[in-house]
């Protein structure tokens, strides 16, 4: 009797129970429709061997030609399984899920079902169905056997600097001298040898005596304007230790009192001039009383004489660093309100630059400043003054739109990477400047092949009525393009529900036909929003692999999205809102009741009042009034032994659909599905990197070239094709992107490649800033905060081996450096990961050894701070050479990895959302388990994934709640 026949039925997959020692059954003659093959043992019978076959469609199998074999056939998400107590299929459900989801299978033998994951058995190479090709080599015999290699080595290192790709560097255009806002930060890197030369060893000498004076301020603070170990301190232009001495003892004895008086006359001077309306002059007699905090009396300084008369009204910066001369307190802020008084007076009357040039020539509020002349329309002395004074980039990008050089107000907002806070500047104040700033910044976006993201920078456009026409038809495009180039397998929950709400009903993207049965309606829809419709239902209908997620993906969505006042979406709303909204309802409760919090009914009984739907709305108020909040979710996780053997995995990413791209040892390049099915695979050699650009379907191949250099390669996933970009000498790069830079090092030169231009038909290397560093610096770490790119640096120098700084390039164009030393220098200790978090402009580094926490000290750069960094590295060096720490980055929203071994001498590795979680997700028995990768947090909240993995080729996917093994 075999109970799990069944004679000749189709079938969507195969199943042998062999002995251990019996030959794999011949499938050849099914070679063109098999997907997959896999052996393994079968639980509690260790004399038996598995072989299973899924097949790419439902075949009829010949018991003759194979008595054993066992058919199965699809029942459920992804899961094979016996004929044996199912009912049969209907020709629409036996097709609905194709064998390249398979995941399991179900098999009943011997009275007994065995569930069995098909990732814990071992793969069977689908080339073993075919005969292996005979190869007939002829060699020729050479004619000469002289060496040639020495010379075509050399000659290959020689000319490799020539076929490098051509790295550009783009530029603000803006006709002025010093128009860069990074003129500066190259010559403060190059000059980074002198500092460490001269200046320390000055400081050292004369180390005793200064202890005897109070300490002179350097370099603006120690770091906030460009000094650090890699750069020059630049001093501001303030009179020197001995000049203050000087004028603290002529202004203090009987010496000074004509100075004192020639102030006081030029006071008086100054108040004439201007009651008698000779402003032009009062201006340049008049005194400085500049700090760099408008509204502060700046620090005392003692001047030798009367400061002369400037010769021209204009906004010369130069000498930003000198200020007022000595006041007391009663007279510098009488002095001040009358110089405000005064410019106020001048601004109602319409002299908006005289008025601008007293805010920022004699208070130095260089950004009052700047309002002022762009009140006045003076758009581009503006311009130049925000540029100059060092402004926010999202105030200089403005005045300078209103100026009308569009061109530089783009090359600037590209720089500054800041779309989105110029997007939330602008959004009510300044609409022409508002519709400027989206357009470039969803030509950025889709450019570099992210229509979703572009979907919504523009949502709150088609928020309520009135809408452009032309925009819902360009919004049309990019949802059909992002629909297009999206997988079945991994299909986003928020492209099909925006497909769902803003397609037209009547016909034209989907029908209104058969609503009724939804979620069992017919989808006889064109894609690509058939597609999308048809795997909400599918997900409804629990046919998807994890259900429960995929419903509470839908209902975060369709809360986030759904509003019944969006012309965008009034076809759904007439027409099929109503069953659409029940049934997903309906779904909700019966498939994810146990994971749906308080909040998620909440959006529940929202969405059924915007359909009309008041009986169910109430009757889920009432449910909610019962609801017991669900259980916290499993924070301990023991990894399981390893059963097989595969090529290990060197390289992953995590793309913005849950896509994997990993690059196995075996020079096998595969892109998974979120449940690690195998989309496509395909053979590449060298890959060093995978790096998602942005929420695209895009990553960049790194490449490890022969002569050194890296060969950068786009690969589109959603076709998997490839496209060259070029080769580059890469030092070191960022593991993932923002939406619209990468941040590198290439050579001796860090900056921001264009990611644009990096993913245009014709690919261009286009730095959007870049600096040059010192051949001993090396950037080890880079991440993305709010207040600018970071990065981290190791010297490498014998002198300062091992000494780590932070690097922070604000959007205002200012450089700041700090320096990383472990508090407690004298006890050398062990090469660290770093875990590197950015918060309220504070960065902060910490690491575990043996279970205790340890933070590392950050301080502003000075030379103190430096001496006590240089001789920890020291210490640490003479007990462990050639290698240096390791920083992960926590930008955009991703979990921190931390591998430690317990008091207990368990592996442990934790994943946290942030670097002071309480309770991270822990998984022990984890010895041998390395981070493939981190993924970035998604728009809608949800948890970042992380790759880890070992040695037998195992993929360990991190989410927020589950550990999935691959």
């Amino acid at each position: 009797m075999q109970p799990t026949r069944a004679g000749l039925a189709k079938c969507h997959g195969v199943a042998f129970v062999l002995r251990a020692d019996a030959p794999l059954p011949d499938l050849r003659p099914l070679r063109d429709a098999v997907r997959g093959m896999w052996r393994g043992r079968l639980p509690d019978d260790a004399s038996r061997t598995l072989f299973l076959a899924a097949f790419t469609r439902p075949l009829p199998i010949d018991p003759d030609a194979w008595p054993t074999v066992l058919p199965l056939r699809l029942a459920g998400a992804a899961t094979l399984s016996s004929f044996a107590g199912q009912d049969p299929l209907s020709p629409d459900r036996a097709a609905a899920t194709p064998a390249g989801e398979v995941r399991s299978c179900d098999l009943w033998w011997a009275g007994r079902l065995h569930r069995m994951a098909l990732a814990a058995l071992e793969p069977v190479p689908l080339a073993s169905l075919w005969d292996m090709p005979r190869l007939d080599l002829h060699v020729p015999v050479p004619r000469s056997r002289v060496p040639l290699m020495r010379a075509s080595a050399a000659t290959e290192r020689g000319e490799t600097a020539g076929r490098l790709t051509p790295v550009s560097r783009a530029a603000v255009s803006i006709e002025r001298e010093g128009a860069d806002l990074l003129r500066d930060m190259a010559e403060q890197l190059r000059a980074d040898e002198q500092r460490l030369r001269l200046a320390s060893i000055a400081r050292q000498a004369l180390r005793g005596l200064v202890g005897l004076i109070p300490a002179i301020p350097a370099g603006g603070g120690g770091g906030s304007d460009g000094s650090g170990g890699g750069g020059v301190p630049q001093a501001p232009r303030v009179p020197g230790f001995l000049a203050n001495i000087a004028g603290w003892l002529r202004w203090h004895t009987p010496l000074g009192r004509g100075l004192r008086s020639q102030y006081d006359r030029r006071l008086g001077l100054v108040e004439k001039m201007i009651s008698a309306g000779d402003l032009d002059a009062a201006l340049r007699l008049a005194l400085k009383l500049g700090s760099g905090n408008p509204g502060r009396k700046p620090l005392s300084r003692y001047p030798n004489a009367l400061p002369q008369m400037r010769a021209r009204l204009d906004f010369d910066l130069a000498d930003e660093g000198f200020s007022a001369p000595i006041l007391n307190g009663a007279g510098f802020y009488a002095l001040r309100g009358r110089y405000l008084q005064l410019a106020e007076q001048l601004e109602r009357d319409g002299d908006f630059r005289r008025a601008a040039y007293i805010h920022s020539q004699l208070l130095s509020d260089h950004q009052r400043a700047v309002l002022v002349l762009e009140k006045g329309g003076l758009f581009s002395e503006a311009a130049k003054l925000a540029l100059d004074s060092r402004q926010a980039p999202a105030l200089a990008i403005r005045v300078l739109f209103r100026a009308g050089d569009l061109d530089a107000a783009l090359g600037l907002a590209k720089r500054t990477a800041c779309f989105d806070a110029l997007a939330e500047d602008s959004r009510v104040k300044e609409p022409a400047f508002h519709a400027f700033v989206i357009k470039a910044w969803t030509d950025a976006l889709i450019a570099t092949g992210q229509p979703l993201r572009a979907l919504q920078v523009t949502d709150h456009l088609t928020a309520a009525a009135p809408v452009d026409d032309a925009l819902l038809e360009t919004r049309r495009r990019w949802l059909a393009a992002a629909l297009v180039v999206s997988k079945a397998e991994a299909f986003a929950g928020e492209l099909a529900v925006r497909a769902i709400l803003t397609a037209r009903w009547d016909g034209t993207d989907l029908s209104p036909a058969e609503v009724a049965a939804f979620p069992y309606m017919p989808v006889r829809s064109a894609v690509p929003h058939g597609a999308a419709l048809y795997w909400v239902q599918a997900a409804l209908r629990g046919d998807t692999e994890q259900p429960e997620e995929a419903v509470i993906e839908l209902l975060t969505v369709l809360s986030r999205l759904a509003s019944a006042a969006s012309p965008e979406q009034a076809d759904f709303w007439k027409g099929p809102a109503q069953p659409f909204v029940e049934a997903f309802v309906r779904a909700a409760i019966a498939t994810a009741s146990s994971r749906l919090s308080t909040r998620d009914l909440q959006a529940l009984r929202s969405i059924l009042g915007d359909a009309g739907l008041a009986v169910l709305e109430t009757d889920i108020g009432k449910l909610a009034k019962l609801h017991v909040a669900p259980p916290p979710p499993d924070r301990e996780w023991l990894v399981p032994p390893a059963i097989s053997a595969r090529p290990p995995v060197r390289c992953a990413c995590v793309l913005a659909n849950g896509n994997l791209l990993v690059w196995r040892e075996s020079r096998l390049l595969q892109l998974l599905d979120p449940y690690g099915a195998t989309l496509w695979q395909q053979n590449a050699s060298d890959v060093t990197a995978l790096v998602a650009v942005g929420s695209s379907g895009h990553v960049i191949l790194v490449q490890a070239q022969r002569d050194g250099t890296s060969l950068l390669t786009r690969l589109a996933t959603h076709n998997g094709t490839f496209h060259t970009i070029g080769k580059v000498a890469l030092a070191a790069y960022h593991d993932v992107t923002s939406e619209t830079q990468w941040l590198v090092q290439i050579g001796g030169e860090i900056g921001a490649l264009d990611l644009a231009k990096l993913c245009a038909p014709s690919p261009q290397i286009e730095f959007l800033w870049s600096c040059s560093l010192t051949d001993r610096l090396r950037a080890i770490a880079f991440s993305h905060h709010a207040d600018g790119p970071s990065w981290v640096t190791v010297d490498t120098s014998r002198e300062r081996g091992g000494v780590l700084e932070i690097w922070t390039l604000h959007p205002n164009g200012k450089l700041s450096t700090s320096i990383c030393f472990s508090p407690d220098a004298a006890e050398p200790r062990a090469p660290s990961d770093w875990l590197w978090d950015h918060r309220k402009n504070v960065h902060r580094m910490k690491t575990k050894h043996g279970g205790v926490t340890a933070w590392l000290t950050i301080q502003p750069w000075s030379e103190d701070q430096e001496e006590r960094a240089r001789m920890a590295a020291a210490e640490r060096m003479r007990s462990e050479i050639g290698r240096f720490d390791t920083v992960q980055a926590g930008d955009f929203g991703r979990r921190h990895v931390t591998a430690i071994v317990d008091e207990n001498g368990d592996a442990v590795i934790y994943v946290a959302q942030s670097a002071d979680e309480v309770r991270p997700l822990m998984l022990r028995n984890a010895q041998g388990l390395f981070c493939l990768a981190r993924g970035v947090e998604t728009r809608n909240g949800e948890v970042s994934t992380v790759l880890l993995a070992d040695e037998h080729g195992r993929i360990f996917a991190v989410g927020s709640q589950r550990v999935s093994i691959f």
